[in-house]
């Protein structure tokens, strides 16, 4: 199978997901609305409830989840074949992983931003709530310290890694104010900035690895590391979101952006084929990496790439304290899903044709998105010739409006 066909249906997957099933559980489940008060706005203080820009606010939340995990994990289980890890990521994030981080992320933002054990508390009562708090502290511990321990392998005793990340710490607090004082929601601006800095820290990173002498204090060991990064990450949490933790993970939300859309569209332009089988005999355990079998051991290898329970700390962190509108931008697509109604915009009444369709009836109403489907044979294709003008019926009539349409040509139909 060709590596751009995976890319193809990836895109159509994930479009398909976010316009109707993302829509439908905002719409029909949360009941979503933006006449809703956030805790953002409600609760604003400048510090920590700040109603940001979406373009911003996703950069921080896509940062905060799209960590190692998602990288390392699909290497992983590649043992099992790509097939295994493909499916769950493609069919694990759209029915899984979405509605997880979607359903924890607004019940938070229903209780004024605050934390799982908060919401235990509330909802169930305070045991469980505490209990939530013990079990959401030992999951940060380990995560964090899982993920530090890669942040340290990778930056100790490397000039080029530590200076561009350490150089991504004034460029944000350089964008952060840019946004918040001295043009206040001017994001573009701020963009082109950032991006442009970033550049050039990229780009002036091979002379500062190859000019020790002069920065060599950035060479770190590793123990040094281990304890700049918690620093690091208490003066982020303590200083106001908008100073430096919201625009640096915005920042770094380019980058990894960017690399994704690099790679895709490597594979449009070089088209490369899977050399890998789909399965491997692992599938049943026994791997080189992954000792069990492939179910559930799939689910816990590619847990950040589908579904983690750990996205349920972060939803309830930072993020739902800066939600200014519930909708916001699904609003206009919300409201043409909810537009369903009785009225008919298009319908046909008895048709016969091609000597398979007989009597056939249907009523497209406003709102609505139709599909036809069938066997080859069904009458699928004869139909949309007819609605379309490509064919006549022999018998019956196709209204629009309540007006009925007589179509000699798919023109015809374009126009009405």
């Amino acid at each position: 199978m060709n590596a751009l066909t995976v890319v193809f249906a990836a895109l159509c997957i994930f479009a398909i997901g976010y316009r109707f099933y993302g829509l439908f559980i905002a719409n029909k489940v949360l009941n979503l609305n933006d006449a809703r008060v956030t805790p953002a706005v409600k609760y604003s203080d400048g510090h920590d409830y700040v109603d940001t820009n979406k373009y911003v606010l996703f950069g921080h939340h896509f940062a905060a989840i799209a960590a190692a995990g998602p990288l390392l994990g699909p290497v992983l289980a590649a043992q099992f074949g790509y097939m295994p890890g493909l499916l769950w990521i493609l069919i694990g994030c759209v029915l899984a992983g979405g509605v997880h981080d979607m359903v924890v992320l607004f019940a938070s933002v229903r209780h004024r931003g605050q934390s799982l054990a908060y919401i235990a508390s509330q909802e169930i009562d305070k045991t469980t709530g505490s209990v939530a708090a013990w079990a959401v502290l030992a999951i940060l511990l380990l995560t964090l310290a899982g993920l530090s321990i890669a942040v340290v392998n990778a930056m100790h005793n490397s000039l080029w890694s530590t200076y561009t990340v350490a150089a991504t710490i004034p460029i944000a607090i350089i964008m952060g104010l840019y946004m918040q004082i001295w043009r206040k929601g001017d994001v573009l601006g701020a963009s082109i900035i950032g991006v442009v800095l970033l550049a050039l820290c990229i780009l002036t990173g091979p002379y500062v690895a190859a000019h020790p002498e002069t920065f060599g204090w950035l060479d770190i060991d590793k123990k040094p590391m281990s304890i700049l990064i918690p620093v690091y990450g208490f003066a982020a949490s303590v200083l106001p979101v908008w100073m430096l933790l919201l625009p640096r993970d915005y920042l770094s939300t380019f980058l990894k952006i960017g690399t994704i859309g690099a790679l895709a569209l490597g594979i449009v332009f070089v088209m490369p084929d899977f050399n890998m089988p789909a399965f491997t005999e692992f599938t049943k355990g026994g791997g080189p990496i992954v000792g069990g079998p492939v179910i559930p051991f799939i689910f816990i290898t590619i847990a950040c790439g589908a579904l983690s329970g750990f996205h349920a700390t972060i939803g309830t962190g930072t993020t739902p304290k800066m939600i200014g509108k519930e909708l916001g931008d699904m609003q206009n697509m919300a409201k043409s899903e909810s537009a369903a109604s009785d009225e008919v915009l298009l319908c046909a009444e008895g048709v016969t044709a091609f000597g398979r369709i007989r009597d056939f009836d249907l009523q497209i109403r406003k709102g609505e998105v139709i599909g036809f489907a069938g066997l080859l044979g069904s009458g699928r294709t004869e139909t949309a010739e007819l609605l379309f003008g490509v064919a006549k019926p022999e018998k019956g009539k196709i209204k629009m409006h309540g007006k009925e349409l007589r179509l000699n040509a798919p023109l015809d139909a374009m126009k009405n």
